[in-house]
């Protein structure tokens, strides 16, 4: 049975999805690694060798040379994932061939409308973040004020002095503030997909996202969970295991290897929650 016809039948589940998103990765990885190595490579490259003489630089034509090229790496990570193993991705499925320069075509003209889409999506993210937190902190600051007065020294300090309890709180509860940020990440993470794939604009990129999503909240968060695990916890892991290794001294060399290895690893996730999309909208099609 193919690949479109699975995507087809049913909902297919999250094992099956991640084993058919390598299987992808696998049969088309010369096109993903030479999109890879001629988008990202170079400004992952640049931007790790400036890394080191970040430390100890105060130049603020470094700075704004340094951040200007973790920008542009930011982005070409975006045009990666979403135009790139998108278009790859859905045109294996669908078994149509498409040509390097197609690709390079595809990411010129969605360039802009893409990246306002992004800076749209992490405003709207860092707002949920920031009324959450001013709403924590006000709370927070309201009982800790009221037992003060009404119980003095019940936290041990003086009552002008009550923030060292108030940041002991936050600490415990600092994951609580990423919540609602985290249902909009998933609820509007597929805009991407939804802007390359299906022509979908401006607010009908989000809604069309949050219809993908609906009903299938905990499928979507899980493969951005595993990819965030991946891209997290292996740089951690393979960091320690290259400490023992002699050759991997070189600052450049082992920090290229901590950062392409993950990524290559995650590609598989990244396709099989594409075509997780797939699925979910083919299926979503058949609704009445």
């Amino acid at each position: 049975m193919s690949i479109l016809s699975e995507l087809q039948g049913r909902k297919l589940g999250l094992v099956e999805l991640i084993l058919m998103g390598f299987d992808v990765y696998l049969k088309n990885f010369k096109p993903i690694l030479l999109v890879f190595c001629t988008i990202n490579l170079p400004f992952l490259i640049i931007t790790l060798a400036l890394g080191p003489q970040s430390i100890n630089n105060s130049s603020n034509l470094f700075w704004t040379f340094f951040w200007f090229f973790m920008i542009i790496q930011s982005i070409t990570g975006l045009i990666y994932d979403w135009v790139a193993l998108s278009l790859m991705t859905e045109n294996y499925v669908y078994k149509r061939n498409i040509s390097y320069q197609n690709i390079v075509k595809k990411i010129f003209s969605s360039l802009i409308s893409l990246c306002l889409l992004m800076i749209r999506f992490v405003i709207n993210s860092c707002f949920r973040i920031f009324l959450f937190t001013l709403l924590f902190t006000l709370i927070t600051s309201l009982i800790t004020i009221v037992l003060e007065i009404f119980y003095p020294g019940i936290f041990g300090i003086n009552l002008y002095s009550y923030l060292a309890s108030y940041l002991y709180l936050f600490t415990l509860l600092g994951i609580l503030l990423y919540i609602p940020a985290i249902i909009y990440w998933i609820n509007n993470g597929y805009y991407g997909i939804a802007f390359i794939l299906r022509d979908q604009k401006g607010k009908s990129a989000f809604a069309y996202s949050r219809s993908i999503v609906k009903d299938n909240w905990w499928k979507v968060f899980f493969f951005n969970f595993l990819y965030f695990c991946i891209m997290l916890g292996l740089p951690i892991i393979f960091g320690k295991f290259f400490k023992i290794i002699p050759f991997m001294n070189n600052y450049l060399f082992r920090a290229l290897l901590l950062n392409i290895l993950p990524l290559f690893i995650s590609i598989g996730i990244r396709i099989g929650g594409i075509l997780l999309f797939l699925n979910l909208d083919y299926q979503k099609s058949l609704e009445p």
